[in-house]
């Protein structure tokens, strides 16, 4: 496994096979790196590379388990999550319940988020009309507050 960080930037239109395999584009794959998929809010997959995970777990292991919201949150998000390592040609295998999940069929975007990547159904992408100064506008306010509350998020998955 490599410490190597991973910028991931760009959009790539890739095809699922019928093995639900996709390729990862190189510039974003390290030999060795596991990534984990997850779910995200509007039915994206999220691809996070091990090393962002584990800021993630760090932070997970903070909550209190005492609390029957965030334990179902936990069990919920930990039972959708999928380890993937890439096969000798740079693919990864998305589960069936999460291919479901994000309405992906053999058409999808990968799009870069920076320390992440987001798994679209092409479609979906295709709809997504954000205006430039919108998406400037939540970027900003992202750099200026404290950075969220993990146990606010698990509180919130899935809701509106």
């Amino acid at each position: 496994m490599s410490d190597q960080e991973i910028t991931f930037t760009g959009e790539y239109e890739y095809s699922l096979d019928s093995q639900r395999r996709v390729a990862i584009p190189r510039g974003w794959r390290v030999d060795g790196v596991k990534y984990y998929l997850l779910p995200a809010r509007g039915k994206v997959l999220q691809l996070i590379p091990d090393n962002y995970f584990k800021d993630f777990l760090a932070k997970v292991r903070k909550v209190s388990l005492t609390n029957a919201a965030v334990g179902r949150a936990l069990a919920l998000l930990g039972s959708r999550a999928q380890e993937c390592v890439c096969d000798k040609q740079g693919r990864i295998s998305i589960s069936a319940k999460l291919k479901e999940y994000a309405a992906l069929d053999s058409d999808l975007v990968m799009v870069g988020a920076f320390t992440h990547a987001q798994i679209w159904a092409r479609d979906a992408w295709t709809e997504q009309s954000e205006d430039t100064d919108a998406v400037l506008d939540v970027i900003d306010g992202l750099f200026n507050q404290d950075g969220g509350d993990l146990i606010d998020l698990l509180k919130n998955l899935g809701g509106k």
